[in-house]
């Protein structure tokens, strides 16, 4: 009863958080929209438009994306878009969307603390790390400043990937339906995430055959099981995705290597700990990249972690040189996808989260009393509180500067969304009567390089 009691406690506190983290968004009310957002709020639109209509599922953009019919929907998964569409029907969309992202910041504290706690056993280091993970400047870089919601969603499932991946591997293969259930999330979130993971496991793999020179029958025989059940899981978003995308000429985003930074752009941005910059780990992160080595050397299991953070950071920089890497097909085959290096971010925020929380941890222990050990944590907590407004900012300076760009609706030929467009509640549907900023076209039926803008355009005007 105990356990039930403080775990109770725990879920209490962290929903506690999510409200001050959130509730200061409905301030304005107001959104400025740019890179990915009319995508995915065309997306929800869509999903809203034909629930009103009383159909559950949506396939393909009929009022949305210009009414041109493209089957997005089908190949980029919309599962957790769906609670955002439902509140729609109770709040208006600016609000909805605020309550949204609450929803998975409260997603990415549970799940960040249970990941830990059953790494560590320490409640206290478990607290450190989920909030460290979840309000990393990366992860509301994708949420709240440039929209990129599909990766927004997947950085909610990576710590529980990790802790399936690191019993199945490693330690207790029993609990191999983690991977399984973990994997499975990813897929209904954001596949290019799932590239990018199964790449990284994949390593993992390969690393631990190299150095430890064997990979048991038994762990072989879990892994299995977990690919098998995610593939049963997933098997509504990977049906379509085989039978109607896979050899159909049907676009897709391009391969590249985009965006890039230097590492010394990386480490400015880390310090000034924006959310504006999708360079940025934030000011903790990078502290712990310089130091972390000193409080990981007693540990082998901890000390890997703290390199495989590392390996990522430089990763997501120019010191590998993605440049030369554009030149060569097979790199662009198999790399390609990636699309922007800084996406590796994600996997160094994890990773460095990690030691972060065992950095904190082992300070916070030296305090020789409780009493004083709960003071250190409440005001750890404060700090990360305060740390969190100040890193948001940039969103209410942005809405400010956009008081001029306010979003009148199109008429004529559709042209492309503003950027930097402000919304609120009252000019909100005017978002769909202009072109989205990136993805409109994506999955349209591919045509020769040459005459794709034309042709794309023509599919459009014909269909209005």
């Amino acid at each position: 009863m105990l356990k039930i009691n403080k775990n109770f406690i725990i879920i209490l506190f962290l929903a506690a958080i999510t409200f001050l983290y959130t509730s200061i968004l409905f301030g304005s009310n107001q959104l400025v929209l740019t890179s990915d957002s009319s995508f995915h709020f065309s997306r929800v639109e869509e999903i809203y438009h034909n629930l009103r209509g009383h159909h559950l599922l949506t396939f393909i953009a009929s009022y949305t994306f210009n009414h041109t019919g493209v089957g997005n929907f089908l190949f980029y998964p919309t599962v957790f878009l769906y609670p955002w569409a439902f509140l729609r029907f109770y709040f208006n969309p600016i609000s909805a969307f605020f309550i949204w992202y609450g929803f998975f910041l409260f997603s990415t504290l549970t799940i960040a603390y249970y990941s830990m706690y059953s790494f560590s056993k320490n409640r206290g280091r478990s607290l450190i790390f989920a909030l460290i993970y979840t309000i990393a400047p990366y992860h509301l870089h994708l949420g709240l400043y440039n929209y990129v919601l599909g990766e927004f969603i997947a950085y909610t499932f990576v710590p529980l990937i990790f802790l399936g991946a690191y019993n199945v591997f490693w330690k207790n293969l029993k609990k191999w339906s983690q991977l399984a259930i973990g994997m499975s999330l990813l897929l209904y979130s954001h596949l290019l995430s799932v590239y990018l993971i199964s790449m990284i496991l994949t390593g993992l793999v390969i690393s631990k055959i190299i150095i430890q020179r064997r990979f048991e029958s038994e762990r072989i025989l879990a892994l299995c099981k977990s690919i098998g059940l995610t593939l049963l899981l997933s098997s509504f978003i990977i049906v379509p995705f085989v039978t109607d995308f896979i050899g159909q000429n049907l676009a897709s985003p391009k391969k590249g290597f985009d965006f890039l930074m230097s590492f010394n752009e990386m480490i400015v941005a880390s310090v000034s700990n924006t959310i504006s910059i999708n360079h940025s780990i934030g000011i903790i992160m990078l502290i712990t990249a310089l130091l972390g080595w000193y409080f990981v050397k007693r540990s082998i299991v901890e000390k890997n972690i703290y390199i495989i953070g590392i390996i990522f950071l430089c990763l997501s920089t120019t010191l590998v040189p993605w440049g030369l890497l554009d030149h060569s097909h097979t790199a662009l085959n198999i790399l390609g996808e990636i699309q922007f290096p800084y996406r590796f971010n994600t996997y160094s925020s994890f990773f460095l989260s990690i030691t972060a929380s065992l950095v904190l941890n082992q300070l916070l222990e030296q305090f020789k009393t409780n009493y004083l050990r709960k003071i250190a944590i409440i005001s750890f907590v404060f700090f990360s509180i305060v740390g969190y407004y100040g890193s948001i900012q940039s969103i209410f300076d942005r809405v400010l500067a956009a008081n001029q760009n306010y979003l009148l609706e199109s008429k004529g030929d559709p042209i492309p969304l503003p950027i930097n467009a402000l919304v609120d509640k009252s000019n909100y549907n005017n978002i769909f009567s202009y072109l989205v900023l990136n993805g409109e076209t994506d999955y349209y039926p591919k045509y020769a390089d040459k005459d794709t803008g034309s042709y794309n355009q023509s599919i459009i005007i014909m269909l209005l």
